[in-house]
């Protein structure tokens, strides 16, 4: 498999963080850490990191539910950026 070009300018992310219990909003301390970690893995990658889009005491049970995941989504649909991240282990 070939090596792909390098880009000329870095690809551009949104990253996504959601907490679904009250406890979690209050504390920040699972938005905090999702944020370190979607911060730290768009570093890594070399990504430009655009905006950390937050649904923050939300069930992720539907997408209805969730208006800044729509955002992203829609925000990828209008090439706003070309990658989304988020990390689900914080959840």
């Amino acid at each position: 498999m070939k090596n792909a070009p390098p880009r000329e300018s870095p690809l551009r992310a949104i990253g996504y963080s959601r907490v679904n219990t009250d406890q979690q909003v209050e504390s920040g301390l699972g938005m905090d850490a999702q944020r370190v970690a979607i911060e730290a893995e768009a570093a890594h990658r070399g990504w430009e990191l655009v905006e950390v889009a937050t649904d923050a005491g939300l069930s992720g049970s539907s997408m209805r539910r969730r208006p800044a995941l729509r955002g992203v989504l829609d925000r990828l649909n209008h090439r706003s950026a070309s990658w989304t991240t988020s990390s689900p282990g914080y959840r």
